[in-house]
């Protein structure tokens, strides 16, 4: 596996390192080969200097999500039509390129900012998806007001994610010595199933719960699902996902 040294607060959410992880790979946004990235993004979050609970949930449920889509394109094909209408790899693409739209004009406004000069790109130097940008009339006539509100909270979060990367280093946190193999949590997962018959995948990352647990807890989900022993639900995208046993009888 390749060595990653980086430090997670280096970007300022999950979204912000897929778009690192596709740049990275010269993966086009439309073209994401979920099995791919998603085996990166864990060995990014796995291999993470630091690690701060309240700041990792996000990239937690993003690798839940990542993993999900992953698991439901191993499904049959007359499965996976059930979720065709809310299909969340569409959905996690339309959110890649909104961030990757809402990212570069704040950069360029900060760089005017910064050097107080005017000036224009040559299109070439400007991303594909930010070339083909519709008019402020168009894009405000087929918008409405929870659109708007939504994306002046991403540029609100954005900005103050930023604020905080430049002007708070993170202490890194000194991990457990305790080692989590996926075999010892897989057990661990089907005894709480027996005992339980149906879990939430966050009920599994307790708050303490250490860098090397919560990612072996997420390629233990995925092993038990190829396994069928395991069947996940996820209501909408980036929502907790259930877990159950399959009933073997019923399978028989």
């Amino acid at each position: 596996m390749e060595k990653i040294s980086f430090n997670i607060a280096d970007f300022t959410g999950p979204l912000d390192l897929l778009l690192h992880l596709l740049q990275k790979n010269k993966m086009e946004i439309q073209n994401i080969e979920i099995a791919s990235i998603t085996q990166q993004y864990m060995n990014y979050i796995e291999s993470a200097n630091v690690i701060e609970l309240s700041y990792m949930s996000e990239f937690i449920v993003m690798a839940s999500t990542l993993l999900f889509i992953k698991s439901n394109m191993l499904l049959p094909k007359h499965e996976n039509k059930k979720n065709e209408e809310n299909d969340p790899k569409a959905e996690l693409i339309t959110r890649l390129l909104e961030y990757k739209k809402v990212k570069y004009i704040a950069s360029e406004l900060d760089k005017k900012q910064g050097k107080k000069i005017s000036y224009y790109f040559r299109n070439k130097e400007i991303p594909n998806e930010i070339v083909a940008l519709p008019t402020t009339g168009e894009i405000l006539a087929k918008t409405s007001i929870n659109d708007l509100i939504l994306t002046y909270k991403e540029v609100l979060r954005y900005n103050k994610l930023l604020k905080i990367q430049r002007e708070k280093e993170i202490d890194a946190e000194i991990l457990k010595k305790e080692i989590y193999t996926i075999e010892k949590k897989s057990k661990e997962i089907v005894n709480l199933l027996h005992k339980n018959n149906k879990l939430s995948f966050f009920s599994l990352c307790q708050e303490d719960i250490s860098k090397s647990e919560f990612v072996t807890t997420f390629m233990s989900v995925l092993e038990l699902v190829h396994k069928n022993i395991i069947t996940t639900a996820q209501e909408d995208l980036f929502n907790d996902i259930n877990i159950e046993l399959i009933d073997e009888s019923s399978s028989n």
